[in-house]
C-alpha cells in the first residue's frame, strides 16, 4: 500500500504543475465615491440611480456606491468580462498584470446616459504628473475611458487582499465626449470629480494551485509536494524562508471563509461559494 502511494506521489510530482508567489484577485468590491456637484455644475450629469448589482453604501461613506469585483471564471457571453488582474507577493508595482473588471452602472440625467461594467487597467502612456497610468472604462452606455487614477493615497497589495485608493480625473476622452455634446462649456480634462477604493480579494489565489477556478484537495496535495520538492511557490506566505509556517498558512487559508473545502463541496467552485457570501 505505501510502496503504491509513493508511485503515485512520484507520478503526481512528474506532471503537477508548481506553485508561485502569483496574487490572482478573483473577488471582491470597488466603491466609489462621486463628486455629483461638479458632475452636475460643470458636465450638467445629474445622478439619477444605478442599475445592477450595485452595493449601497459602498466603503467611502453612505454616498458612496460599491462595484461587485468579477470572478476570474466570469464569461464575456454572460455579458461579464473576467477579472484577469495579478502581481507577485513583494513586488506589487514590478509586476502587476491585466485587468480589474466590474458589474453595475451608473445613470445620469433621468437614466438618458449610462456608465458602467467598469474596468480598471493600465497603460504607461497615460501617466503623468498627475495620473498613476491606471484608468477606469466603461463597457456599456458610453464606452470609452472615463477617468484616470490619480497617484494612490492607499497602496496595499498583501497575499490575501489588494486595497488601493485613489482620486478620479476626467480623462481626455470623457472631457471630449462632454465638450463636444454640449454639457461641459470647457475641457475638464484631470478635474478631480471622486473617489475610489479597489478592495480585491486574493484569498483563494495562492490555494488554486492549478488555476483552475476551483478548490479542491489536489490543490493542498500539489502544494505539499512544490514544498517537499523545495520549488518556485514553497514559500507560501512570502516571508523570505521555506518553513512549516508555509504549510500551516497554505491550509488555514484553504479552510477559511469561502476557500473552506467543508463548506464549498467537492469539486464546487470558487466563485459559486463566493455569490453565496454576498
Amino acid at each position: 500500500m505505501l510502496k503504491s502511494v509513493c508511485v503515485s506521489l512520484s507520478l503526481f510530482a512528474a506532471t503537477a504543475a508548481s506553485a508561485d508567489n502569483e496574487i490572482r484577485i478573483s473577488s471582491g468590491q470597488t466603491s466609489v465615491l462621486l463628486d455629483t456637484a461638479t458632475l452636475s455644475a460643470a458636465a450638467s450629469l445629474d445622478l439619477s440611480g444605478v442599475a445592477g448589482n450595485v452595493i449601497a453604501p459602498g466603503e467611502l461613506g453612505e454616498a458612496s456606491v460599491a462595484f461587485p469585483i468579477n470572478a476570474r471564471s466570469a464569461k464575456a457571453s454572460g455579458g461579464l468580462l473576467p477579472t484577469t488582474f495579478a502581481y507577485d507577493l513583494g513586488d506589487f508595482l514590478g509586476t502587476f498584470t491585466g485587468a480589474i473588471e466590474h458589474e453595475g452602472s451608473v445613470l445620469f440625467n433621468d437614466d438618458a446616459v449610462e456608465v458602467g461594467n467598469f474596468t480598471i487597467g493600465f497603460d504607461g502612456s497615460r501617466a503623468s504628473k498627475t495620473a498613476s497610468g491606471f484608468f477606469v472604462e466603461s463597457t456599456v452606455g458610453i464606452t470609452a475611458i472615463l477617468f484616470d487614477v490619480a497617484a494612490p493615497s492607499v497602496l496595499d497589495a498583501g497575499g490575501e487582499s489588494l486595497v488601493i485608493e485613489a482620486d478620479l480625473l476626467v480623462s481626455p476622452e470623457f472631457a471630449a465626449f462632454l465638450f463636444d455634446n454640449g454639457l461641459a462649456a470647457s475641457d475638464l480634462t484631470g478635474a478631480d470629480v471622486g473617489d475610489a477604493r479597489v478592495n480585491g480579494d486574493a484569498g483563494c489565489s495562492g490555494v488554486d494551485v492549478d488555476d483552475n477556478g476551483r478548490v479542491r484537495g489536489r490543490d493542498l496535495f500539489r502544494f505539499i509536494l512544490t514544498y517537499v520538492a523545495e520549488r518556485p511557490g514553497a514559500d507560501f506566505n512570502g516571508d523570505g524562508f521555506r518553513s512549516p509556517q508555509d504549510v500551516r498558512d497554505f491550509f488555514r487559508v484553504l479552510i477559511s471563509g469561502f476557500c473552506s473545502l467543508g463548506r464549498m463541496g467537492r469539486g464546487r467552485s470558487v466563485d459559486q461559494r463566493s455569490k453565496q457570501l454576498i
